[in-house]
């Protein structure tokens, strides 16, 4: 059976270039979840608004 040992470094610290790639990876995480929530809900949103609207609009048009 092969074995393969992977490690950080010596010390394990990171360097500039590893800090930053997480860095952007972290971001790219956080922005996701948003952008997400907006794509699920705007659609919603405006779907409900739509219903809303017709409804107001049906009420109004029943009453003159």
């Amino acid at each position: 059976m092969d074995v393969v040992a992977v490690s950080v470094g010596v010390t394990g610290k990171r360097t500039l270039g590893q800090g930053l790639q997480s860095l952007a990876g972290a971001i790219g995480v956080a922005l996701l979840f948003p952008v997400a929530i907006l794509i699920i809900g705007l659609p919603i949103a405006l779907a409900v608004r739509l219903v809303v609207d017709a409804v107001a609009w049906l009420t109004a048009l029943a009453r003159s």
